[in-house]
Parts: structure tokens; C-alpha cells; sequence
């Protein structure tokens, strides 16, 4: 699955895409990709982008009310760190005094399957009779990953009236894209079906994985990228310090 497709002057190439690379050799003892093996130096190793350092001071937004529980949905897909940071923004919401239900979903999910996780935030002594989030009633719907956002009965968990969308719009390769080089994938037309069943005014799009991959060098970032996207919106009812606290 980390053998994804890159353009170039002499069309479409595979490139190993290295931060999601299992590394176990298995290319080279069995169905190697590529023509060329490359050996390392003494003291060299795989490259990756050096990560860029910004100093930049953002405000601080105001962050949702908690009237009544607030319902946090994150489709994604296993590998990325799905279920983790799930757990750094429960734990952070307990630091912050609240009281959080959390419901996992991998069934046989492994790397790049289905992983839905389920958020719900709220007062201490607030009655919440379900650790999962039904049809309609996610209050912030963080699509971590663009193909499982947009499968049904995820977007079945979104209503426009309440529900508010950051969206990662870069496409992690599935399957059937890895083996279909001609396979057109619409991510902008992906996109606008999320918007339209979300509030659209309040929604945000953000290519996570070219931010993560430019400010960490690892698209593995991409999930805590979208967490900062979330927050500096003003969408989380969670503290930064509480976040930064868990994720340290």
C-alpha cells in the first residue's frame, strides 16, 4: 500500500511513499516494484524532508459551549493513528474536568481498513445514555481520511444544522487505486459531497498530508494536524494546554 502513484515529465511513476512503509524488506525478498536496488553508505539511510520550523503566535479562539454533549465523529483509516488521537482528545477532555464516553470501530482493520471512532464530551453529571454517535448527531464531523468521510453511512452521522466539518481533502491510496493506475479519483467532487450535508459555511478543507509532510517530515502528523485545524476553528470544546498535555 505504500507504493503510490507521482507524475512526472515522463507520466506516472511508483515512488515508495516512506513514512507509511512497513519496512520489512518484503519488496526485495518477493515482488520488488522497481528495477533498481539501492544500497546506503556507512551513515546513510532513507531520506526524508526536513521538517520546517515556523514561529508564529495564533490567537486564541473561543471554544463550543458545552450546553449539552457535544459529539466528536472521526472516519479514518487504520495505521494513521485514528484510535490515538481519539484517546490524546478523551484524555484531554477529562483533564479539562469533563466527563467523555468513547466508542472504537476497527473490526479486522489494520493498516489502511476502516476505523470510525465516536467522541462524546460533556459536563460532569450531563446524562448520556450511548458511547456512540447515531444518524445526525455529530456535532464536529473531523474527516480525517477523505475516502471513509465520504462513505455513506458515515455521512449518515452529519446533519447540516449541527453538524460542522474539517476536512482532510488529501487521498491516502486504497487498494484498488494502487492496482488501476488509470483510476480517476474526484476528490474535489469527494469534498462537496461532505459539505453538502454538513454546515458549509462553518466547514474547513485542508490538505493535512502536504502540511504534515512539510512541517514533520511524516505524513503521520496529519491526524494532529487536523486536531490544530479543529481547535484554532474554535470547534473543540477541549483546552490546548489538556491537548498538548496528552500528545506530548
Amino acid at each position: 500500500m505504500s507504493l503510490q502513484k507521482v507524475d512526472t515529465e515522463f507520466g506516472q511513476k511508483t515512488h515508495i511513499h516512506q513514512s507509511s512503509c512497513n519496512q520489512d524488506q518484503s519488496c526485495i525478498n518477493a515482488d520488488c516494484p522497481s528495477f533498481v536496488t539501492v544500497k546506503t553508505v556507512p551513515g546513510g539511510g532513507v531520506r526524508k524532508p526536513k521538517p520546517t520550523t515556523i514561529d508564529v503566535v495564533m490567537p486564541e479562539p473561543l471554544q463550543p459551549a458545552l450546553k449539552q454533549p457535544y459529539h466528536i465523529y472521526s472516519p479514518g483509516v487504520g495505521g494513521t493513528g485514528v484510535i490515538t488521537a481519539n484517546a490524546i482528545l478523551g484524555q484531554a477532555a477529562t483533564l479539562d474536568g469533563n466527563r467523555v464516553l468513547s466508542f472504537d470501530q476497527t473490526g479486522a482493520a489494520q493498516k489502511w481498513g476502516a476505523v470510525l471512532s465516536s467522541l462524546i464530551i460533556a459536563k460532569p453529571g450531563d446524562e448520556v445514555s450511548v458511547n456512540t454517535i447515531g444518524r445526525g448527531q455529530a456535532d464536529l464531523y473531523l474527516a480525517l481520511d477523505l475516502l471513509a468521510a465520504t462513505e455513506a453511512n458515515n455521512l449518515a452521522r452529519c446533519a447540516a444544522e449541527r453538524t460542522t466539518a474539517v476536512i482532510n481533502s488529501a487521498i491516502l491510496p486504497n487498494s484498488e487505486m494502487i492496482r488501476n493506475v488509470r483510476l480517476s479519483v474526484p476528490a474535489d467532487q469527494m469534498t462537496e459531497s461532505i459539505m453538502a450535508v454538513v454546515d458549509k459555511e462553518r466547514s474547513f478543507v485542508s490538505d493535512a498530508r502536504a502540511i504534515a509532510e512539510a512541517m514533520f517530515g511524516d505524513y503521520m502528523m496529519v491526524n494532529m494536524v487536523m486536531i490544530g485545524a479543529a481547535y484554532q476553528r474554535g470547534y473543540l470544546p477541549i483546552s490546548a494546554a489538556s491537548i498538548e498535555r496528552r500528545s506530548a
